[in-house]
């Protein structure tokens, strides 16, 4: 059924689309088991440093979790995302953007500050607080994880290429 701009759609104005099939997270431990053990096997410590760092690339981007920004007063978010720094949409993109400054004990200094509209009658600034909404801890928690894995693999990149 084709639905014009001027007609109304029989389930309403907000209409949802189809998620699309996602792959079940426990696809991928199977493959972090398996690198793990030819790591420990092998006694390579390089396959091991290589295995940190792809399970650190799927937390960041490839793991199929959902939104779960809690905006100041509401409910977290069960849209779907791929990785856990992203939001389902701009709003909880930027909310939880600031929330991951803010884990680093940093202001977002992407955050573009207000400023006062002269034309304003009353004259003052409007702003928003630099608290707007939280992601949820067990998010934050494998992200420091992540970040430290990161680090890591880094150091142990650079103590490989002069070893």
């Amino acid at each position: 059924m084709v639905v014009h701009p001027e007609e109304q759609s029989p389930r309403g104005t907000m209409g949802r689309r189809r998620r699309r099939w996602r792959e079940p997270a426990q696809l991928w431990w199977p493959l972090f088991a398996a690198l793990g053990f030819l790591s420990w096997y092998d006694a390579s410590w390089r396959i091991g440093l290589f295995t940190l760092a792809l399970w650190c690339f799927y937390q960041i981007a490839l793991i199929p979790a959902e939104c779960r920004v809690v905006p100041l007063g509401g409910q977290p978010c069960a849209e779907p995302v791929r990785g856990r720094p992203f939001g389902c949409g701009k709003p909880h993109q930027a909310i939880k953007t600031d929330a991951l400054w803010q884990l680093v004990r940093m202001r977002n200094p992407g955050r573009e500050q207000p400023t006062s509209d002269p034309n304003r009658v009353t004259g003052q600034v409007v702003w928003s607080p630099d608290h707007r909404g939280d992601i949820a801890w067990s998010d934050r928690r494998m992200l420091m994880i992540t970040g430290i894995g990161i680090l890591l693999a880094v150091a142990g990149a650079a103590y490989g290429l002069v070893a």
